[in-house]
Formats: C-alpha cells, structure tokens, sequence
C-alpha cells in the first residue's frame, strides 16, 4: 500500500487490481471538503470487500426491497434510511461517521431547504454534510437521492 503525501491521504493498491487513486479524509472538515469532487469521482468508494457485496446485492436489482422500505419509513416518499453499502473507502478514517440515503419520491431534485429540514429532524443538533453523485454516476437512477454523512461525535 502506498501512501502519498498531502491534507488528506492518497491511497492506491498497486498489488491487486483494485483501483485507482482515492483521496480518504482523516477529518470531518476534510470529508466536507471533498464533497464536490465525491459527487462525481469515479474511483472505488468503498474497500475491496464491500465492493464485491455491492456487486451482488446492487440496489438496482433491489429495487422493490428498496421501494418498500422507503414507503414504510419515510414521510410523504421522502425517507432517510442507513446506506445499504456505506462507502467505505471513503471513511475508513472516520469511526464517528454514519453513512445514510435521503430518497426523494421520484426523479427531480429536492429543494436544498427540503434537505435541510428532513437530515435536522432526523439528526437534530448533529453536524452533517451530503453528497448528491452526479446523475451518470447514481447507483439507482429512478429515485432522486442523496448521500448523508452524519457526525455522531460532535453536535452542530
């Protein structure tokens, strides 16, 4: 494994074939920092291990188990459910982070306000950040959603 030097670790497994470079925060100012590049990246998310899983159990072939849950949990089609396949890759660092979904009911885009409202009154006094893939890179491209990262050590 090699590391490279920088805010943020740069970590790259030249032995297996596993990809490419990923930046992996050792904080969470440094997770909120790389949002915009998260939204669009499109190298390896989560560990090796966890990409496999993904790889069988693809929420899009999951799709109804999905509907359901966000049906039974979620105010008016908007739900805030655990990630299936947390990207954990990405917070390899971050013990204290959680990895959620915010589903929208349909294909559009929620207001930023809408958001903000649903992750408060799910987490309320905690600090979070969320990461909106761009479309050609969502897992499940028939239901707008969003990636939450949640702090659940330190408040807001």
């Amino acid at each position: 494994m090699t590391e490279l030097g920088g805010s943020t670790s740069t970590m790259w497994n030249r032995s297996e074939s596993w990809p490419l470079l990923l930046q992996i925060p050792n904080s969470f100012e440094e997770l909120e920092s790389m949002s915009v590049y998260l939204a669009s990246c499109s190298e390896a998310l989560r560990r090796p291990e966890d990409a496999a899983i993904y790889q069988v159990k693809n929420p899009q072939e999951n799709l109804a188990e999905l509907e359901e849950k966000i049906v039974k949990q979620g105010r008016g089609g908007i739900a805030i459910l655990p990630a299936l396949h947390p990207w954990s890759q990405v917070l390899l660092r971050l013990p204290d982070v959680e990895h959620h979904v915010l589903w929208s009911p349909g294909r559009d885009a929620l207001p930023t306000g809408v958001i903000r409202r649903e992750v408060n009154l799910t987490f309320p006094d905690r600090r979070w950040i969320n990461v909106t893939r761009t479309r050609g890179t969502m897992s499940v491209p028939q239901r707008w959603h969003t990636h939450v990262f949640v702090d659940t050590k330190n408040p807001n």
